[in-house]
């Protein structure tokens, strides 16, 4: 994750003359500089947890595999000789590899065994998201590009809690939230803070 952070401030640098490859590449350093740290609190938990947890392992070719793949691009922005497209390709060959699927696979453990680990989980399906986004804007003409990335498993769907005892008005709000998140209907307070000690909600609807 360090690496990544780094490689994604040097291509701010490499590509500072466009404000918009920029201000991406700016971004996502903070938001890998941060999963980096996420990763390093779960490899603490796991070293204490009472619990077991499945074991997470890394094969010797996934990681030179990944290690060449930001050699390579490190170069070429040192260089000056990687165009916007390829850089592109080797950012959806590294959210798409192995290693994310790890980082995927030790978030929803981890958020389903602490509650500290729940809120991590939006931020980092939130990166995924404006990556493809960007990506989107920037080359819609790479289909390839952007299947690859929306084949990406969700870390997270986002929660929205209704509160109202009219049962027309939450079904109207829900039929019309419905593609939002999964959504809780709560008849009362009660009910309301019930299910906020239990989940994150994004969203709220109260009367």
């Amino acid at each position: 994750m360090s690496r990544a952070a780094q490689t994604d401030l040097q291509a701010a640098d490499v590509f500072a003359d466009d404000p918009q490859f920029k201000s991406f590449f700016e971004k996502t350093a903070k938001e890998e500089a941060w999963h980096y740290n996420i990763m390093k609190r779960a490899e603490e938990y796991f070293s204490s947890a009472e619990v077991p947890v499945p074991a997470i392992s890394i094969d010797k070719e996934t990681i030179d595999r990944i290690n060449n793949l930001f050699s390579d691009i490190r170069k070429k922005l040192k260089k000056n000789t990687i165009l916007k497209e390829e850089l592109a390709e080797k950012i959806v060959e590294i959210e798409f590899s192995e290693w994310n699927d790890i980082f995927i696979y030790v978030v929803n453990i981890l958020k389903e065994k602490n509650k500290e680990f729940i809120h991590p989980a939006p931020r980092i399906q939130a990166h995924l998201d404006s990556i493809v986004s960007f990506l989107e804007k920037t080359f819609n003409h790479s289909d390839d590009l952007l299947k690859k990335l929306r084949q990406l498993p969700s870390v997270w769907t986002e929660n929205i809690l209704i509160v109202d005892n009219e049962e027309q008005i939450t079904t109207l709000i829900k039929s019309l939230l419905n593609r939002n998140g999964n959504i809780d209907v709560a008849k009362n307070g009660e009910m309301a803070l019930n299910y906020v000690e239990g989940k994150y909600y994004k969203l709220i609807i109260s009367d």
